[in-house]
């Protein structure tokens, strides 16, 4: 194994020494949006780790890192700046918000406490890497990436849901499990978590990066030869997929066929067929398309062994395979699926149908690509 690529290292920064303990698929999807510039979404209780795994791996790559804490009465010019008067100017002056052109990891912690005004606050700088305030454009650090975090376990309580168009604006939607035994026996033993809060500027100074911010540069443009690279038939799994998951399409059709001897394996034991048919209320745009080529290319690209290599037809030497789709689907779905009422009351999740989508019996085929 070559240890000196750029893949080699984004896959030695899940098993540093840190924080963190456990956690690696949460890390390298992580990894994944810092590589391909994408906002993450972290469901998890309190206690998991989020905000630690955020910060822990922005400092690796001596990124600049911002907290906001979403309250009911946050505002969204507390994101994108406003503007003071300044009396001895004698004009207007601007004050920068979170998203600025300093901070390239901004934590938005537990984003569903604060209504929708303030979470559309958001969406300008995630979308278009900028903020408007007065009619005056400003542009974001590059790279910019949003982590936002919420609690499932609130409920309706004094939390305001992010509207579908609002959670499309992230690439991956990762749910934060509790750590397993072993990690939390290794986190009880590091006095470094234990004394986290007395030696944390300590910590700081001793931490180096490990990897630079030319580093990261280097490694998406790797990864963008990957993503022109990208086999025509990847192309066309992705989009049988995207169109398998939208109610009323042939593919979803075709899917509902293949799933039907599996529904009792795979659903709980009172939903039928027909519940299956009518469970989508809305399936993944195309934006979700475009996000899991990116992602697919950015999984085959991590994974990537030895030297990366372009040869004389600038052609990578890095390949991407429906593996690597299916590999990444689960997290950059579970989000883009909603269901009816009736289909949640029976029990059903967007996960299921999901991993439904990739099931090696009744899943989009992939020997039909061929042809």
């Amino acid at each position: 194994m070559n240890n000196n690529s750029y893949a080699a290292k984004l896959r030695a920064l899940v098993d540093q020494p840190g924080l963190v303990k456990g956690y690696p698929i949460q890390k390298k999807i992580l990894l994944l949006g810092l590589l391909t510039n994408s906002h993450l979404l972290y469901d998890g209780v309190p206690g998991t780790a989020k905000t630690t795994l955020a910060k822990s791996l922005s400092q690796a790559f001596a990124l600049n890192f911002g907290r906001m804490q979403f309250t009911p009465d946050s505002k969204a010019s507390d994101i994108t700046g406003f503007e003071l008067w300044n009396p001895k100017l004698g004009e207007f002056v601007f004050v920068p918000g979170f998203a600025n052109e300093v901070c390239n990891v901004l934590l938005a912690d537990e984003i569903n406490r604060a209504p929708a005004k303030t979470q559309s606050g958001l969406l300008e700088a995630m979308a278009e890497r900028q903020v408007t305030v007065a009619g005056k454009t400003r542009k974001v650090a590059d790279p910019f990436l949003v982590v936002a975090t919420q609690n499932p376990i609130d409920g309706e309580q004094g939390t305001f849901a992010l509207t579908f168009a609002q959670l499309d604006r992230f690439v991956f939607s990762v749910p934060m499990p509790y750590a397993e035994p072993e990690d939390e026996l290794n986190m009880l033993a590091d006095p470094r978590v234990m004394l986290a809060e007395l030696s944390a500027r300590a910590e700081q100074k001793q931490t180096l990066p490990a990897m630079s911010l030319e580093d990261l540069l280097a490694a998406r443009a790797e990864w963008a030869q990957v993503v022109r690279d990208c086999s025509p038939i990847v192309d066309s799994y992705i989009v049988r997929l995207i169109r398998a998951s939208r109610a009323g399409t042939k593919e979803h059709a075709e899917f509902l066929g293949r799933l039907a001897p599996y529904t009792g394996s795979l659903f709980a034991e009172q939903v039928s067929s027909d519940d299956l048919a009518e469970a989508v209320a809305l399936g993944a745009s195309a934006r979700a398309a475009v996000m899991l080529k990116r992602a697919a290319c950015a999984e085959a690209y991590y994974h990537h062994d030895g030297p990366f290599v372009v040869d004389s037809n600038g052609k990578a030497n890095c390949f991407v395979s429906p593996t690597h789709v299916q590999a990444v689907l689960p997290y950059l779905m579970r989000h883009r699926i909603s269901l009816t009422r009736r289909a949640i009351r029976l029990g059903l999740t967007s996960e299921q149908f999901v991993n439904a989508l990739i099931h090696p019996q009744c899943g989009v085929p992939l020997l039909s690509l061929i042809a």
